[in-house]
């Protein structure tokens, strides 16, 4: 009988725990429902502030260059660990930083974490998850929207940064207002956790998102012109190259790079980095020039292409260094490195004589060539696109020459230009005549922002073109750009200038124009700077600026320096057009300062400008075979 009321005590003990641990369950599952499952009461409804994401940057051909994507952070949470060399390797190898630089980095750290990359796109995390799960010192945290620009370095002066350390520059800088997302208060549903899930219709979202930009920049036209000039830079050393690609018809910039160049991805190491030196670097174009001399003589009828021209080499001196002193201008002396007897115009323009040129300037004059250079755009900014941070060279007024403006300018010296302005130039010549506006923006979120070209001016006589263009081609043909030969046609002008320092100023105390008591310098250019041909009188007759004697110094050598060209510092460039027949494409090629202590015939444009231009036509007719149709 107890056993049986024992059991039976056993039996409801049983049921009661069971009931308790069941109404457990019903109560967990209640919240679990309530909290996760059951998602959202309806009845509760917030708005909550939301940005749109920043537009992409697409080439002409749709293909991405900048686009927001989910980034993160690489972190060692404790950097006193044994691993430092493995990971530092690691991390060296597959995100190109300074092995020696990360090691430094992590010592310093001490015991703390040590953030090792930022902003790593997630589908390079996925790449490496399985070398990343081998360091357990190493976490991907901070997931988010960040920047990502896929094409690495490719383009990288064009593209630049938002909201970089210096402030931002380059297109994601001028084309902030269009990129850039939009704020505002968007319905959510509230979960009874206090999580929020949208609410809004994606349309509503889309409103907020930032345009999509459309370049004329082609990307595989980018990577050409920036692989040749990157094999040229390391095989001469040169401090830094840059070119650019037009379309003489449209006016479309369809690539431009300068090197050296950056990772976007990576950190700011340079500022110098940041310089789009095709369109915000000038320097005296040197040879480049020479064309549009003879375009001012051939548009105002001065001159003909069969016109004779004695150069000054008698017969032992042909072939030879030749300087002439020209008693028109103060005996000042021009050289040609090769020297030539009696050739035509258009054989002075195709060896590139200097001293034929500047004969044939003095017969035409100062105002026609000014006038001739005006209308091509030399001198003057470009209003296009985006691009802010542009340069306009320099080109003084007629009215401001001297004897040696008259002769230096004809043959692109005492004058500046970049590599923009060469191109639409030359696109000028390319095209039948007209100056272009170039375009860089194709179109923005598809809505066209230009569909025709649009034309600036008419800068000369169809005939003078038609002129311009057979010299043109002789330069390729037997001149300076005759070294290396094709199997297509081609034309163009070389250019080999001397890279100037700067002429230094003085501070005129008395503001009137001279150099008084001590100072006894006449500024007879009225430009506050001491030129060639003005006077100075060295008190201590000791070739330097003493006390009382007030000057700048900014060449920061103690010496008064009069302007002049640096002994071994030198810009090769070619100014190509491609092909003869129905041009479509003008590449402008520069390379500063080559180093001619490897091979003292890299300053020549022959050497350096002239083979990456052949390459890179030679390139993109095997990639496009219409180019030639």
């Amino acid at each position: 009988m107890t056993t049986q009321l024992y059991k039976k005590h056993l039996n409801r003990l049983r049921i009661i725990i069971f009931g308790i641990f069941f109404l457990m369950f019903i109560s967990a599952a209640r919240t679990l429902y309530i909290q996760v499952i059951r998602e959202v009461d309806k009845n509760i409804v917030g708005k909550f502030p939301i940005k749109g994401k920043r537009g992409t940057i697409f080439d002409r051909n749709g293909k991405k260059m900048a686009y927001d994507a989910t980034v993160s952070d690489i972190i060692l949470k404790k950097s006193n660990t044994n691993n430092s060399l493995e990971i530092a390797n690691f991390i060296s190898d597959n995100f190109d930083l300074n092995l020696d630089a990360i090691l430094l980095r992590i010592k310093k750290a001490g015991k703390g974490s040590l953030k090792l990359v930022s902003n790593v796109n997630q589908n390079l995390i996925s790449q490496l998850k399985e070398d990343l799960n081998q360091f357990v010192e190493i976490e991907v945290v901070n997931s988010r929207m960040g920047r990502y620009w896929p094409q690495k370095m490719l383009a990288s002066h064009i593209l630049g940064k938002f909201g970089d350390d210096i402030g931002g520059w380059g297109l994601e800088n001028d084309l902030n207002d269009v990129l850039m997302g939009q704020m505002d208060s968007l319905s959510h549903f509230i979960l009874n956790s206090g999580n929020k899930i949208p609410a809004y219709e994606i349309a509503e979202y889309n409103n907020l998102s930032g345009k999509d930009v459309y370049l004329t920049i082609d990307l595989d036209y980018q990577r050409i012109l920036t692989e040749e000039l990157s094999k040229k830079l390391k095989e001469t050393n040169s401090e830094y190259a840059n070119g650019i690609i037009v379309d003489p018809f449209s006016g479309e910039i369809l690539a431009m790079t300068t090197l050296p160049a950056i990772d976007l991805n990576k950190p700011l190491k340079d500022i110098e980095y940041t310089r789009n030196r095709t369109i915000n670097h000038s320097e005296e174009p040197g040879s480049t020039i020479k064309t549009f001399s003879i375009i001012a003589g051939l548009d105002n009828n001065i001159i003909d292409l069969s016109d004779k021209v004695f150069c000054e080499a008698n017969e032992d001196e042909i072939g030879e260094k030749v300087i002439y002193k020209f008693p028109e201008l103060n005996r000042r002396p021009i050289e040609d490195h090769e020297g030539r007897d009696t050739i035509s115009v258009e054989e002075v323009l195709a060896y590139s004589s200097n001293i034929g040129t500047v004969k044939i300037a003095l017969k035409i004059g100062k105002d026609p060539i000014y006038n001739t250079l005006r209308r091509f755009g030399f001198g003057e900014r470009f209003d296009f696109d985006y691009l802010r941070d542009q340069n306009e060279g320099e080109l003084k007024s007629s009215l401001k020459w001297n004897k040696y403006s008259w002769s230096s300018i004809p043959i692109g010296q005492e004058m500046k230009s970049n590599n923009l302005h060469l191109a639409m130039a030359y696109s000028a010549i390319a095209n039948g005549g007209y100056l272009l506006k170039p375009r860089l923006v194709k179109s923005i979120s598809n809505q066209s922002n230009e569909s025709n070209p649009t034309i600036i001016r008419k800068v000369a006589k169809s005939e003078s073109i038609d002129d311009i263009v057979r010299a043109l081609k002789l330069v390729v043909e037997k001149g300076t750009a005759s070294k290396n030969k094709t199997d297509f046609c081609y034309y163009g002008k070389t250019g080999t200038a001397q890279v100037s320092f700067p002429t230094e100023k003085f501070i005129d105390r008395n503001d009137n124009g001279k150099w008084d008591s001590a100072e006894d310098f006449i500024d007879s250019n009225s430009n506050d700077i001491y030129d060639v041909g003005e006077e100075f009188n060295d008190t201590n007759e000791n070739n330097k600026w003493d006390e009382g004697e007030v000057f700048t110094d900014e060449n920061k050598n103690g010496v008064w320096d009069k302007g002049g060209y640096y002994d071994s510092k030198y810009m090769p460039s070619f100014a190509g057009v491609f092909p003869c027949d129905n041009p479509q494409i003008v590449c402008i090629i520069s390379f500063y300062n080559p180093d001619i202590t490897i091979d003292s015939n890299n300053k020549w444009a022959s050497v350096t400008a002239v083979p990456v231009a052949q390459q890179i036509f030679k390139r993109l007719k095997l990639r496009d075979k219409d180019i030639l149709l």
